[in-house]
């Protein structure tokens, strides 16, 4: 899920092989996201937000991570592929935030599923650490498969979630002081997966929160630049954004150099553009169908993807991530209304959607799996 992306970083290094590299020594009360190949997850002190002026390292709270919260991240830290267990070792530390709960047990935690994004993030800070949070409410309200009381949520619902969450937020353009509890009575979406497990659900979250840094580190150098470069960039030859554009604007720094979750670019993609007024209007069928326009046009990784260049870089590499996983997201649909979208389908070297996930690496032959 998606919160924010911070500004600055010192050259990241890129890694190679399988085993988990040491970072260099935390300061005092700063865990390492590994230690000994295994990922290493901590409770954040709260209160604490990344904020100006980027400089205060988020602390440990030492209270114990439950077991149950531990296997779900372990799982799927075990099913990442060797470049991204490189590359989350290569963090300072990864945190779990209290933010929103009223204790350690996720039960506890009052936040929409909107919420539970805003408090998930990746940042990087101007001497070069790098770290990431997962909300505690992605345990919150999940129906366990193996008989577990917490767990994250299996990847069906997970992704059920994060559309209703999109398109809440979306709805809020137009709702800015919507009531307590406020969510659409209206699933606009509903996803087919495979494998839908809650490690491929936690994998998502660690991939696409490490793609905030990941888009920092490859288009705004040196640390602490006023402006993006990403023509000439040395990822991917400057192609992800031809020409340093995105939908006919220039690819550069957010505003306040952050990016909220649902934050939409402009001018930005038409058929997300329409979707803040077709919801204030109630104009349901509408929604769905721009939805299915973006899920159907061979683009983009989801619909989240299609807000903005950033989010467009961030699901793509998340996308990466989960079909190069093992086992491997095997398939990915998405209803919408009498329609059925297959966003694997364009796993492949014709569609634009397959001519940006190359630029992370080759791409896998996908042992496609049929729904029903």
């Amino acid at each position: 899920m998606k919160a924010v992306a911070l500004i600055t970083i010192v050259a990241f290094v890129a890694l190679a092989g399988f085993g988990c590299v040491p970072a260099r020594s935390p300061e005092p009360g700063i865990a390492q996201a590994c230690h000994n190949g295994v990922l290493n997850v901590h409770f954040l002190t709260e209160p604490f937000t990344p904020g100006y002026p980027y400089t205060q390292d988020p602390q440990v709270d030492p209270a114990p991570v439950d077991p149950n919260i531990l296997a779900d991240l372990t799982a799927a830290f075990n099913a990442a592929p060797p470049f991204f267990k490189d590359q989350l070792c290569s963090l300072n530390a990864i945190f779990i935030s209290r933010h929103g709960c009223t204790s350690y047990d996720p039960s506890t935690c009052n936040l929409r599923d909107n919420e539970v994004a805003d408090n998930s993030w990746g940042f990087r800070e101007p001497d070069g650490d790098k770290y990431i949070g997962i909300s505690l409410g992605l345990w919150n309200n999940s129906a366990c498969q193996d008989g577990r009381r917490i767990c994250a949520p299996p990847f069906q619902a997970y992704q059920t979630r994060l559309i209703r969450a999109l398109i809440d937020r979306t709805a809020q353009d137009k709702l800015p002081s919507p009531p307590a509890g406020y969510r659409l009575s209206t699933d606009f979406a509903t996803p087919m997966v495979s494998p839908n497990t809650s490690a491929m659900s936690v994998l998502a979250t660690l991939a696409h929160e490490f793609g905030h840094i990941y888009w920092w580190h490859n288009f705004v150098e040196p640390p602490g630049s006023e402006h993006a470069n990403p023509v000439p960039a040395t990822f991917c030859g400057g192609n992800f954004y031809p020409g340093g554009r995105w939908e006919g604007a220039t690819v550069d720094v957010p505003p306040n150099r952050w990016v909220p979750f649902g934050y939409i670019a402009q001018p930005g993609v038409p058929y997300v553009a329409q979707l803040a007024g077709l919801l204030a209007s109630r104009s349901y069928g509408n929604v769905r169908e721009n939805l299915h326009q973006i899920y159907s046009s061979g683009r983009w990784a989801s619909a989240l993807a299609a807000y903005s260049p950033d989010e467009d870089f961030v699901e793509t590499f998340e996308l990466y991530v989960l079909v190069n996983a093992n086992p491997g997201l095997q398939a990915l649909r998405i209803n919408v209304g009498n329609r059925s979208d297959d966003l694997l389908r364009n796993v492949n070297a014709n569609s634009e959607l397959g001519r940006k996930l190359r630029c992370f690496g080759a791409l896998p032959q996908l042992q496609l799996r049929p729904l029903r």
